[in-house]
């Protein structure tokens, strides 16, 4: 029998029946809202957003909808605690916290307040070793206003109480171990407060950075067990990770890969950002809506949140009746009092009255997001679609959003409702694949890591040619077919495998060898399985740039893709193996579109094939299928998602866009008798010249970025003054 993944179809047959876009305000015309308002509140000396309205009346007050603080200073997050005595801390591990402060102050002596007061042994520590370095040191008078952040050279917010958002925009340095308000202080995600464990190994991610300076690549932070404040596991975008440890999760059984160190540079964004993803024009939103001064009639309590309904719709005799509707919402600081509902009355004027159709709230109190109580849809700051049936019956359908949050930084967001009957159109983020948020089985990598993971095993004749860092798996030129880096954790299923992955060309050959994609089902003894590859081939009567599939060494699959997929653009690519799938005939199925954000993912397989019959099924792992035979095929992958029956549990959770081009850097240059090999980052093409003044000419018939072993280009003994340069 054929396992089935959750995946979501259209109908032919379906018919939009009322949409309301949000692109104008439709107040007492499309939507009548109670509570509605737009006011600013003073919290801790800082003017912070309350509302419960359309985006434009956000927008006119010089507002953006979403949590977006850039940071007034430099800000560090470090996993300590107040009460960790001198004792417990390694020469290491006080160097790394001595190099952060150092970091933090401009290596500049002057005041430095503890808030609260310093209290325990660790505080204690600091505050003696930031003395006997020339600082000032004092307590912060919690009672009172901060003092001008002029004066100080760095604040340090332990783990004892605070307000919450007492340093939130606060313009002084800040080095913070309070885990508990991390979320506040938007360093991070909240933290655990004084978890007694041993963050044992730490592994410094960015040897580049100043903090490192001195430090060895692993040490131990902490010479055993002890109460720790840590920095949460979702950060600012501009966030640079210093340090990581590994962290036995007890809800997952996982050991993961966690920050111990992170900073902000000054003027770069806290967490957060702006909501994204939107349809049009505007979009309703509400913040802080709990708050009375808003709309001072109604809304301060849980019982009665602010409210938007729409206008009834004829539903009469329709069968299959759903709302689409695009939500949004921060994923801080919300707690399990908050919520956005969304309600049906299935009769107008009738008799019915409203009954809750799904509630969008925290999982668990400890949780600081959105989902739906099924806990599949989980909602971020970028606009996703979820799609709800509504009862047998309905005739006068009249749809209403309720919510209510308690703090500026508790954010949510609806757009672009249809109500339509015959089918269900795609659900989830509004250009984005389906998984973003939702709960599978499954895999994913952003490569992140300061290594690969290492299930990740390469197989085939070309070697590994797969370099992690800063985000990036770059993927370049090798020799020998089939090449494939295959994810070997044990126990998944062999056959019925999906992979997803955004993947982009960095340069790329005219020929059959050249070769870039995803594989599924691939064996380990031979590299050989199922494929799904950029082209640039005229193959099968279709010419150029195309997506087309491939059994290794067995057979190339139909007609290709047509698509002029361009170099250095994202691209998500989806393969999927099923074998006679859902009682069918076909086998392989695959797609591919443009990753922009904006782009839809296609409703159906763009590529198929009933391979079987002919041939046995191939069996194996999923994985990343490199290029052939000394093809020119370089690229880079920047998140993959792995779904199989045997993996774990996994929240999907991907950037809603890849990263900008790699700007080009020679990294090496090197010399063997009449030959230089030249190896460098980036997409762009090798170029010679005899001289600073030119002319340039292309150095053709090599591979381009990032070989693992250096490009070799010969006969240069003539000139021994030849120049190179990459141009992007």
């Amino acid at each position: 029998m054929a396992a089935a993944f959750g995946g979501l179809q259209s109908s032919s047959n379906a018919q939009l029946l009322y949409t309301e876009d949000f692109n104008t305000d439709g107040e007492g015309t499309r939507y009548t809202s109670r509570g509605r308002g737009f006011v600013f509140l003073t919290i801790e000396g800082n003017q912070e957003p309350s509302y419960w309205t359309h985006s434009s009346d956000v927008t006119k007050a010089g507002e953006i909808v979403g949590v977006v603080v850039p940071a007034a200073a430099r800000r560090a997050a470090i996993v300590f605690q107040s009460a960790v005595p001198e004792s417990m801390l390694t020469v290491e591990g006080q160097k790394l916290i001595d190099n952060t402060i150092k970091w933090l102050t401009n290596d500049k002596t002057g005041k430095v307040i503890f808030s609260p007061a310093a209290t325990g042994e660790g505080d204690n520590y600091l505050s003696q070793r930031l003395s006997g370095g020339g600082y000032t040191v004092a307590d912060d008078d919690t009672a009172a206003g901060l003092p001008d952040p002029t004066t100080l050279a760095l604040a340090i917010t332990t783990s004892g109480g605070v307000a919450p958002t007492r340093f939130t925009r606060y313009g002084a340095p800040i080095l913070t171990y309070n885990g508990p308000n991390h979320d506040d202080m938007l360093t991070s995600s909240i933290g655990l407060a004084n978890s007694i464990f041993d963050p044992g190994e730490v592994t410094i991610a960015d040897t580049n950075h100043p903090i490192a300076a001195g430090l060895p690549a692993t040490f131990q932070l902490v010479t055993g067990e002890i109460g720790l404040d840590t920095v949460g596991t979702t950060i600012p975008e501009s966030a640079k990770v210093i340090a990581t440890y590994k962290f036995a999760n007890p809800d997952t059984g996982l050991e993961e890969t966690r920050p111990l160190l992170i900073v902000v540079e000054k003027g770069d964004g806290l967490l957060g950002g702006p909501f994204k993803g939107f349809e049009g024009a505007g979009f309703w939103a509400g913040a802080d809506m709990n708050e009375p001064t808003v709309t001072p009639d109604c809304c301060a309590t849980t019982d009665d949140p602010r409210q938007l309904t729409l206008k009834d719709v004829n539903v009469a005799g329709k069968k299959d009746v759903r709302i689409t509707v695009a939500l949004a919402a921060t994923d801080i600081d919300f707690e399990n009092t908050d919520f956005l509902r969304i309600l049906i009355d299935p009769d107008g004027s009738g008799p019915a009255d409203f009954s809750q159709l799904v509630n969008f709230t925290t999982p668990t109190a400890n949780d600081k997001y959105f989902t739906d109580g099924e806990g599949k849809n989980r909602l971020s700051a970028t606009f996703r679609n979820v799609s709800y049936g509504i009862p047998d019956g309905a005739t006068d359908l009249v749809v209403r959003f309720e919510s209510t949050s308690t703090f500026f930084n508790e954010i949510v967001a609806f757009d672009n409702v249809r109500i339509h009957a015959g089918g269900l159109p795609p659900s989830g983020p509004v250009g984005q694949p389906t998984e973003l948020g939702q709960t599978i089985t499954g895999f994913q990598d952003d490569f992140t890591g300061p290594t690969r993971d290492p299930n990740w095993k390469v197989r085939g004749p070309g070697g590994d040619y797969y370099q992690q860092a800063n985000g990036l798996l770059r993927v370049s030129t090798r020799s020998g077919d089939p090449n494939h880096l295959l994810y070997e954790a044990p126990g998944y299923h062999t056959n019925i495998q999906e992979v997803l992955a955004r993947v982009r060309i960095t340069a790329f050959g005219v020929n059959d060898a050249a070769r870039a994609g995803l594989g599924v089902g691939v064996a380990t003894n031979n590299s050989q399985g199922i494929n799904l590859h950029f082209r640039n081939f005229l193959q099968d009567n279709v010419a150029g740039r195309q997506f087309k599939l491939l059994d290794d060494a067995r057979a190339w699959g139909p007609a290709g893709l047509k698509t002029d997929w361009e170099t250095n653009q994202w691209y998500w690519l989806r393969l999927r193996q099923d074998p006679n799938a859902a009682g069918g005939t076909d086998d392989v199925f695959g797609k591919a579109w443009l990753a922009d954000g904006k782009v839809a993912e296609p409703t159906d397989w763009a590529m198929k094939w009933n391979y079987i019959p002919t041939r046995t099924v191939r069996n194996g792992f999923a994985g990343i299928t490199a290029c052939s035979i000394d093809g020119i095929g370089t690229f880079e992958v920047d998140y993959i998602l792995i779904k199989a029956e045997g993996l774990p549990s996994i929240q999907v959770n991907f950037e809603p866009l890849g990263p900008a081009p790699t700007t080009p850097r020679f990294t090496s240059v090197t010399k063997s008798g009449n030959n230089v090999g030249i190896q460098w980052n980036g997409a762009g093409v090798l170029q010679q010249a005899n001289d600073g003044s030119g002319p340039w000419t292309d150095v053709t018939g090599i591979g381009a970025s990032l070989p693992v072993t250096p490009t070799v280009i010969s006969n240069v003994v003539a000139n021994p003054s030849k120049l190179f340069r990459v141009r992007p």
